[in-house]
């Protein structure tokens, strides 16, 4: 007689592969998205400090103004094998503590490398449409996006004389069609 537990211990573990998108603005009429995977009851996410795990939809619980909630996309992409520490793992050499960067390394390609590694499959491209205008048009792109953020600040009366983005010096070199190539190995 075998027990229950041996009988599970046996069969992989399989968990639920989600997506969670938040369209969190637009730029001239694309949509700018947060995104995260979720897996199981967790959600990783990238963002300055690295890899980061909470609840399902911490990261896409954002402040917003009076009568504005955007809403959050939750797209069931499958079932995978592996676990938030498998990915973790095999994930953390490329999106490492302070190499975020809001057009060349973010959230966006971190969700597409770990659905890539998760199930073969990539982030729909509507969710990076945005960031793949950001950085084919830059650095016209980037110089129009700093005016537009020096702007908004400067409505609020906070005087801004500085770029607001500046790339990040940490992200240099980051190719996500190579991290995929990688993890496909």
């Amino acid at each position: 007689v075998t027990s229950t537990w041996a009988v599970r211990r046996q069969q992989p573990l399989k968990l639920r592969v989600g997506v969670a998108a938040t369209c969190i603005g637009t730029v001239g009429g694309i949509g700018a998205y947060h995104t995260s995977v979720l897996l199981g009851n967790e959600e990783y996410f990238f963002e300055n400090s690295g890899i980061l795990c909470g609840p399902r939809l911490q990261s896409h619980a954002m402040p917003q103004a009076a009568g504005e909630k955007p809403e959050t996309e939750v797209l069931d992409c499958g079932v995978t094998i592996c676990t938030g520490f498998d990915l973790m793992r095999r994930l953390s050499p490329y999106f490492g503590a302070y190499s975020y960067d809001l057009v060349h390394k973010n959230c966006n390609a971190f969700t597409d490398a770990a659905l890539w590694y998760l199930l073969g499959e990539r982030l729909d491209s509507r969710f990076t449409r945005l960031d793949r205008f950001m950085k084919n048009g830059a650095p016209l792109t980037t110089a129009v996006m700093n005016q537009v953020l020096k702007s908004y600040v400067g409505q609020r009366g906070i005087q801004c004389t500085s770029d607001v983005y500046v790339t990040n010096k940490n992200a240099a070199g980051f190719d996500l069609e190579v991290v995929i190539s990688d993890l496909a190995q």
